[in-house]
């Protein structure tokens, strides 16, 4: 069984096994069995930016380019977005030649992430006595703003830093101006309620390629806070001592 995505971009290496065996069952011309899975749990068909991500994504999937519309959410079109400090709903472009739109857009963005979440920055989570277990009703709330951080993500197009529309770029932006809000300068180092995706597996510890989490601040009583990376496994909260796993993220 092979699953994946025959529209991503092509492999690193040479060769395209799965966009060439679905090329050949749709054609006939082997006796692979193709099945399509085209329902998204990414965007949601019932909320109307996301049903309006979806048409934009299923026309360029279609090959066709998406027209710019000044109204806002209308279906396979491109929002015009002309005020960098109000977020757009559903997928909208800014006009190119604003340099500084993007920065006032992510900006924008974060502040009202934080402001979302506001209770819980600089809050220290609580831990059972000797153990790496937070307490139930800190559990609860951590598990509610980690999902709450699921949510909230910006899609770039590029990853590398060679854009400053790239994720790189973006999560430069963001974390200095994050750090900014909490008074540590532009200092390079994780901070509390940071997000953070692994991006080496780690069997051990049970830590993969895409898993996500946050950093978070915890101590047990009349104990010291320290810094954890907070991930939800099986429903249920898995601390890791920071230094321990920063080289993963």
């Amino acid at each position: 069984v092979l699953l994946g995505d025959r529209d991503q971009l092509p492999s690193v290496d040479a060769g395209a096994v799965l966009a060439d065996l679905v090329r050949a069952a749709e054609a006939g011309a082997t006796s692979v069995h193709l099945a399509t899975l085209d329902t998204s749990h990414r965007m949601r068909e019932d909320d109307p930016p996301g049903a309006h991500v979806l048409s934009i994504a299923r026309a360029l999937q279609r090959g066709v380019a998406p027209p710019l519309s000044d109204a806002p959410l209308t279906v396979g079109a491109l929002g015009r977005a002309t005020d960098p400090h109000a977020l757009p709903l559903g997928a909208s472009l800014f006009p190119s030649g604003d340099e500084g739109a993007l920065a006032r857009f992510a900006d924008a963005w974060l502040d009202g992430e934080l402001a979302r979440r506001g209770a819980h920055v600089g809050r220290v989570l609580s831990l059972e006595a000797e153990r790496l277990v937070l307490t139930e009703g800190d559990a609860a709330d951590l598990r509610a703003l980690l999902f709450r951080t699921g949510e909230a993500r910006l899609l770039s197009v590029t990853r590398g830093p060679a854009l400053r529309t790239g994720a790189e770029r973006l999560n430069e932006h963001l974390a200095a101006r994050y750090r900014r809000r909490l008074g540590l300068g532009g200092r390079a180092h994780l901070c509390p309620l940071e997000p953070l995706v692994v991006s080496r597996n780690d069997y051990e510890r049970g830590l993969f390629n895409g898993d996500t989490g946050l950093v978070v601040a915890a101590a047990p009583p009349g104990g010291t806070p320290r810094l954890f990376l907070a991930v939800e496994k099986r429903a249920a909260i898995a601390l890791f001592p920071l230094g321990d796993v920063e080289h993963l993220v």
